[in-house]
């Protein structure tokens, strides 16, 4: 589980990287720019407010994987928080109602309400 989570560590920043450059490239048209190491977003980023077109480019190719990896990491997320919500070892613990105090020797003397 921890090799996981230090795999994942790692690859998922490269992923987000390569598939914001891939969009990005996608979107602008310039599949020639899509080399490896594949960090084309990171230096288109910072002039991202040149034209209109080129800030819709880089906002909607940085906001598609990171909707992406949210839905990911909610995903695993909920994976992980579905082990403890398992039954309890010992039944409902809520609060006992009027049938289970009788059954269990507690004598009701009034009503509450």
């Amino acid at each position: 589980m921890i090799r996981a989570i230090v795999a994942a560590l790692f690859i998922l920043p490269v992923a987000w990287t390569a598939s914001a450059s891939a969009l990005l490239c996608f979107f602008a048209d310039r599949w020639d720019l899509y080399r490896f190491p594949f960090t084309v977003w990171f230096h288109v980023a910072p002039d991202w407010l040149h034209t209109w077109r080129v800030a819709l480019w880089v906002v909607g190719s940085g906001a598609i994987p990171t909707m992406l990896t949210a839905v990911i990491l909610y995903g695993v997320w909920f994976r992980l928080s579905a082990r403890k919500r398992q039954p309890s070892l010992y039944g409902s613990t809520d609060f006992a109602t009027p049938a289970e105090m009788t059954r269990g020797g507690l004598k009701i003397d009034r009503e509450v309400f």
